[in-house]
């Protein structure tokens, strides 16, 4: 996919566990995928964890990427999975 479409994709993604993210965020969330370099640097190795706003937390794993809403905010999360290459997205951890 090309960067425009990750963009929107990530953007997406956060808005199914109903937040809404900056450009900065969304950039941010490409650093920790490995998309994209950020300054600061965002680290994008497995137990990797970001904090945005609105409670969004988003966690590296090794295949995924996890986006949750801190408790207290709602009750949601959304997981991003890649396999064979390519990125299946889901909700609440389904394939």
């Amino acid at each position: 996919l090309g960067a425009a479409m990750q963009r929107r994709l990530l953007r997406a993604a956060a808005r199914t566990v109903g937040c809404r993210i900056s450009a900065e965020e969304t950039a941010k969330l490409m650093a920790l995928a490995g998309l994209r370099a950020t300054q600061p640097p965002v680290a994008s190795r497995t137990g990797a964890r970001l904090e945005l706003g609105g409670g969004l937390r988003a966690e590296r794993t090794a295949r995924e990427i996890q986006l949750s809403v801190a408790e207290g905010e709602g009750a949601a999360a959304f997981v991003a999975r890649e396999k064979a290459g390519k990125t299946a997205w889901g909700g609440a951890g389904g394939e």
